[in-house]
């Protein structure tokens, strides 16, 4: 497992934050505020992003609306790599688009999505060393590869993965045969899950080829 595939990185953050309103806004929402620290979560996952692939391979997909603050808060970033939405379609649509520009422009590359622009990452080495291994797993299987977690709590704000079955340990990460997605579920099933080894939170990072995931 040890050849690397080329690896572009897109960051997803283009949500418009109206759940942490009034501190977050349609023109500031929370992924460009600074809410738990001195930088942005924006600007947080644009570093790990920096530290793990460089900033040649990170493509940021967002609405134009917030063009100057994708423009300030990632200039690392060469700007033919921002895609800019022309209007809001909702996530499928935003993948989509992204997926396709990537496609043309890297044919053979594998690309990892950080669906979440607003997440804490505590452990940045290790999250950068999972995403690597997803990347390579996508390129030999043509798979798309989840990387989730396992869960803290019951959450009913999120959605869970049910795997089935164990199929390696690559680099010290479980790999998993995936099963199905569930959608926020009430708290009785989320206990459920909770109770269950076979249940992991979706967080929304995975690995895929753009042609795998287009088709």
């Amino acid at each position: 497992m040890s050849d690397k595939p080329e690896i572009k990185v897109l960051i997803m953050c283009g949500g418009k934050g109206t759940r942490m309103w009034p501190i977050s806004n349609m023109a500031h929402p929370k992924q460009f505020e600074s809410i738990l620290g001195k930088k942005s979560m924006f600007r947080e996952t644009v570093d790990r992003a920096l530290k793990g692939f460089g900033a040649e391979n990170i493509y940021i997909a967002t609405s134009i609306l917030y063009k100057e603050h994708i423009a300030k808060q990632a200039s690392e970033v060469p700007q033919e790599n921002f895609i800019f939405e022309p209007a809001m379609r909702d996530n499928l649509g935003a993948l989509g688009l992204a997926s396709a520009i990537i496609q043309k422009r890297h044919l053979n590359a594998v690309m990892v999505i950080l669906w979440g622009a607003d997440h804490v990452v505590q452990k940045t080495d290790v999250f950068i060393s999972a995403l690597t291994e997803a990347a390579k797993l996508a390129s030999q299987n043509d798979v798309i590869v989840h990387v989730d977690t396992e869960a803290s709590y019951p959450t009913v704000h999120n959605g869970w993965i049910e795997v089935d079955g164990k199929i390696n340990t690559v680099s010290g990460f479980d790999v998993f045969a995936f099963k199905r997605f569930v959608e926020k579920p009430d708290l009785r099933r989320a206990e459920q899950f909770y109770a269950s080894p076979n249940y992991f939170i979706h967080v929304g990072y995975m690995a895929v080829r753009p042609s795998l995931f287009l088709k």
